[in-house]
């Protein structure tokens, strides 16, 4: 019964970041959009950081879903992805409030920046929970090797196959500005 309920509660978390990763993808701009206006990215750059955090939450959520290396690698990776989430928001209701979208599933599901700490908060009790209870890896490390580059690779890819970048569009936005608003 506790591994049916660990196996459970991997593929549950790992099928909320998969969804969290789709669900940016359209529209994508918006997402692209919060890097420049919090001023980590240019116009240009904003594309590509936002596709990389789109493969790497779809990397997470295959990881879990499969589970593959849940208490040596995933479960630590995921905390540490949503505290970094977290320290995100903060700084964000910091700045301008409780206020707005904030993107954690795109446009298609509207959270405020403080909803969106409670449910990344409550990921990481249940990554904590696999964490402490997981005892048992169910691939061999032969299949690991070949299936997580794999995952990782296409992962990364992810966001520029399905929404590739108009780079017509992004060469006509002023590249000296980082920090103006939307």
């Amino acid at each position: 019964m506790k591994k049916i309920l660990l196996i459970l509660t991997s593929i549950s978390i790992g099928a909320l970041f998969i969804i969290s990763a789709i669900t940016k993808i359209y529209p994508m701009e918006p997402f692209e959009y919060q890097f420049v206006d919090i001023g980590v990215a240019t116009w240009k750059t904003a594309p590509f950081i936002a596709r990389f955090f789109i493969g790497i939450e779809f990397f997470l959520g295959m990881l879990f879903v499969l589970n593959i290396s849940i208490k040596r690698f995933t479960s630590k990776f995921a905390i540490a992805l949503l505290a970094f989430f977290i320290a995100y928001l903060s700084y964000k209701i910091y700045t301008t409030g409780n206020v707005g979208n904030c993107g954690c599933f795109g446009e298609a599901i509207k959270m405020s920046p403080l909803e969106g700490i409670l449910k990344n908060v409550a990921l990481i009790v249940l990554c904590l929970f696999l964490y402490f209870l997981y005892d048992e890896e169910l691939w061999s490390n032969s299949w690991k090797k070949i299936v997580v580059p794999i995952l990782l690779i296409g992962s990364m890819c992810l966001g520029f196959f399905v929404y590739p970048i108009d780079a017509k569009f992004s060469s006509t936005m002023d590249t000296k500005t980082v920090n103006y608003k939307v």
